[in-house]
């Protein structure tokens, strides 16, 4: 034999072992007596047919172009390998528990399976069982509510919490340092009121800094923080401010605390988010605004995070796993090449007590600094050529593995790649299905949430009942205050016409400029108008224009004229 034959069989055993083409006892054996130099030309004959064989079946579709996974050690089952025949080998893949130390991004198209496929994985096959907690962030579903009842019945708790159900103050810091949260907490609120002008995120700004300072934060004072309620009723009663930035700061702030609601915000000491940690916590945030749910879920993950990194924690034991469904917005670039908040503390704290698993539909907008800093990468179906590609060229998919992904892949199957560990080929999986049908009821989440009733609060009292403006609360027998018969007439003018300059309605009244002023300042003392100044010219002063309250329209007037 010369030596082109040799070479030709060391290449098949290659391709062999590439293609998983030895699996049953003969060949193996044959490949083993060949590699120790025992080359019997019957050995060869059957290593190259094997080789032969297994490319034709993969041809024909009879089996599949992946490799079997070699992760059969850990306490988390992620699924059954799609390279292994379901009998007599169920294929079960099994991983450590500290492959999941640093965060998955998992893409498919809507209805894959990426949800059921989370819900297993957080649960039936091992991760909170393992040992970490587990918080499930839902922003637009409320399909993973069957998560109560399964935890219930493995025996774990599950708190769960939705948007109305939180204590939460964003200016609360906690153990953080206080100076770099707030710095934080006022950027991310300053991005979720649109369009302000510069002059208003200054104004903000100021105004978070003073109740800091007059609350005694900056001294050491822990108990009580401010509220965004109490941030917005500093910045309406400022007095020497710019007032078409101030106009503009409380439009926009009073329209977000009204989403954010007393019920959820005034708390002078809410529960702080590194304590709900120790808690295993499904976040339904469906009926939320979408402005509401952005800033809650950036404030409790920046917290938690903020204070793992001074603690200056490192590659410790993952406590907690995050799985974020419908997490498209949380990690998308947003077309600019800065790296987000959310990307720089994933690449912060790898391996540091906490990591995420991302469900999003396509890989295409997720910020490019966050992907080299996932641990697992996988794929489901999609019907776009261009995320097929680009996912699998990421995953490093062959173009046979590319296709076969497109024509076979089912639902509930994924194909990915893993960096820990010492295997990195791709491999192919099927989860389990799961039910997640339920008939939990609103005693029921009332009743998973005690856990958290040991956590201390202080509720904000003055707050408890905010309303966007003052108005005038009459009661029905009290006496309300008597007003002149020009304030009864500029009253009733601004009801029946509102919206327009106080001069408008001084000249309609036929009243000298003094004593409409007097008027209109009593007015809104009494909480029945509202001034706004508006630039409705290019040169000049701003314009007054004058907006009746809710008291007015049921003010009991001196009058005889009726509003």
């Amino acid at each position: 034999m010369n030596n082109n034959y040799f070479d030709n069989i060391a290449d098949q055993i290659a391709i062999g072992h590439n293609i998983d083409a030895f699996e049953d006892e003969w060949s193996q054996l044959c490949v083993d007596k060949w590699e120790r130099g025992i080359q019997d030309p019957e050995f060869a004959d059957t290593i190259v047919a094997r080789v032969k064989s297994h490319q034709a079946k993969i041809r024909r579709g009879e089996v599949i172009p992946f490799r079997r996974a070699r992760f059969k050690k850990g306490k988390v089952k992620v699924g059954r390998d799609l390279a292994v025949p379901p009998w007599p080998w169920n294929g079960e893949i099994w991983l450590p528990e500290y492959f999941f130390g640093t965060s998955w991004l998992v893409a498919a198209s809507t209805g894959h399976g990426k949800s059921v496929w989370g819900a297993n994985l957080s649960l039936s096959l091992g991760l909170a069982q393992a040992g970490p907690k587990i918080w499930q962030l839902c922003c637009h579903k409320d399909d993973l509510l069957g998560q109560l009842p399964r935890f219930q019945r493995a025996g774990l708790e599950l708190v769960v919490l939705r948007a109305e159900d939180l204590k939460f103050n964003p200016l609360q810091a906690g153990s953080n340092d206080p100076r770099a949260h707030l710095m934080t907490v006022t950027s991310r609120l300053a991005r979720c009121l649109y369009d302000m002008p510069p002059r208003a995120d200054l104004i903000l700004r100021e105004s978070c800094h003073e109740l800091y300072r007059d609350f005694g934060i900056f001294n050491g004072q822990r108990e009580r923080w401010p509220t965004l309620f109490l941030v917005y009723e500093k910045i309406r009663t400022r007095k020497v401010i710019n007032i078409p930035a101030r106009d503009a700061l409380l439009d926009r702030l009073g329209s977000f605390n009204e989403r954010y609601t007393p019920r959820c915000g005034a708390w002078l000491r809410g529960w702080n988010p590194t304590d709900l940690a120790g808690h295993s916590i499904l976040f339904l945030f469906n009926r939320a605004g979408e402005d509401v749910k952005s800033f809650l879920l950036d404030s409790i993950i920046d917290h938690v995070f903020q204070h793992q990194v001074e603690r200056g924690v490192v590659n410790s034991s993952l406590r907690l796993c995050v799985f974020v469904d419908d997490a498209q917005k949380l990690v998308n670039s947003n077309g600019t090449s800065a790296m987000s908040g959310l990307a720089e503390n994933v690449g912060k704290v790898r391996s540091g007590q906490i990591s995420f698993v991302f469900f999003v539909q396509t890989e295409h907008g997720v910020s490019p600094h966050l992907l080299p800093n996932v641990n697992g990468l996988l794929m489901g179906r999609t019907v776009e050529h261009d995320a097929r590609m680009t996912m699998g060229r990421n995953i490093g998919l062959t173009d046979a593995q590319i296709e076969w992904v497109r024509l076979n892949l089912q639902r509930g199957q994924f194909v990915g790649v893993i960096a820990e560990g010492d295997y990195h080929e791709p491999f192919a999986f099927e989860s389990e299905n799961v039910d997640l049908a339920h008939n939990v009821t609103e005693a029921d989440i009332l009743a998973s949430q005690r856990p958290l009733a040991a956590l201390p609060v202080i509720p904000d009292d003055e707050f408890q009942k905010w309303e966007r403006h003052p108005v005038v609360e009459l009661q029905s027998g009290a006496v309300s205050p008597a007003l002149s018969p020009g304030e009864t007439r500029l009253l009733n003018l601004v009801v029946a016409e509102p919206g327009n300059p106080a001069g408008h309605y001084t000249r309609k009244l036929g009243m000298n400029g003094k004593a409409a002023r007097a008027a209109r300042e009593r007015l809104v003392q009494l909480g029945l108008l509202r001034e706004h100044r508006l630039q409705l010219n290019r040169r000049g002063k701003p314009a007054i224009v004058l907006l009746p309250l809710s008291g007015a329209c049921g003010f009991n007037t001196t009058s005889t004229e009726a509003i």
